[in-house]
């Protein structure tokens, strides 16, 4: 028999940002594909966004960041226990430290926590008796970013990695599908001593870019005190049809669980919009000022 779907998430965050992982792990006796027979589908999806803070209104707020990751693979049911030395386990431990700005301590809590739950995978298909398994791990990485109308774009020689370079920018913004909000142009700058090949990126609009934010550095300003929170957001049941996207963690709320309306009438967990009303005092879709 069929066991049913077995979900866990983990959560944590950092000065700039936050990362969300959803896990599905499900089992059956076997499989009517033969292939499939002692053998764990494993599935890796990871989407990492920032949000733009101050960003004109004409502007997307929520961004990719980089190009989203799906990527599957079919390892033997036996070495789920030791998962860390598998192929699949080196691909995404190698997405996870390409994570722009994400701390090491997140990637290693992440890391750790994928190779736990494959672990677990194989413990618990093992007690139920079943052949076949897929695990599917889905990371969320959002970004806080400040927009900074204060950049000069004052490189007027370019050498032919550049221009090179710059083609490849414009690319990468127009994949974020930033073309039509004005941005002209995107550089991506690899740093050579960073672990994995991290990559920065800045995001250009005219003369502006974006740059991180080191919130607990205080760099931004107007955020709303508890009182302030309580009055402008109303927590309450989620009704509709389909499900709605929280921009903040970049989750899909269920109908009927807990939302945060702002006075605007903008929905968000109210975990995250709570959070995000103590940095800024903004709506962070429609970027109406509470007082």
């Amino acid at each position: 028999m069929d066991a049913p779907p077995l979900p866990r998430s983990y959560y944590s965050s950092w000065g700039e940002g936050s990362g969300h992982l959803d896990v599905i792990m499900h089992s059956t006796p076997t499989s009517t594909d033969p292939q499939r027979i002692d053998r764990a589908e494993i599935t890796f999806q990871q989407n990492n966004k920032c949000i733009l803070i101050g960003a004109p209104p004409e502007m997307e707020n929520v961004v990719d960041l980089t190009s989203p990751v799906h990527e599957t693979w079919l390892e033997g049911l036996q070495v789920l226990a030791s998962f860390e030395q598998t192929a699949a386990a080196q691909a995404i431990s190698a997405h996870i430290r390409s994570t722009p700005y994400l701390p090491v301590s997140l990637q290693d809590h992440f890391i750790n926590a994928i190779f736990a739950e494959a672990q677990d995978a194989a413990r618990i298909a093992a007690s139920r008796g079943h052949r076949a398994v897929s695990i599917a791990f889905h990371l969320y990485i959002s970004v806080d970013m400040l927009f900074d109308d204060d950049y000069v774009d004052d490189s007027s020689a370019e050498d032919e990695a550049d221009v090179e370079a710059g083609n490849a920018g414009m690319d990468a913004a127009a994949a974020m599908g930033l073309g039509d909000a004005g941005v002209d142009a995107a550089m991506a700058n690899v740093e050579e001593d960073a672990p994995f090949g991290v990559v920065e990126i800045e995001i250009m609009a005219g003369i502006d870019v974006v740059e991180p934010v080191d919130l607990e550095a205080g760099e931004i300003v107007g955020g709303l005190s508890p009182e302030a929170i309580a009055n402008h957001l109303t927590v309450d049941e989620l009704m509709g049809g389909d499900p709605v996207a929280c921009v903040i963690c970049l989750e899909n709320m269920a109908v009927g669980t807990p939302a945060g309306r702002l006075p605007c009438g903008h929905v968000f967990h109210p975990s995250c919009i709570t959070v995000w009303l103590e940095r800024s005092g903004t709506c962070p879709i429609c970027r109406h000022q509470f007082d």
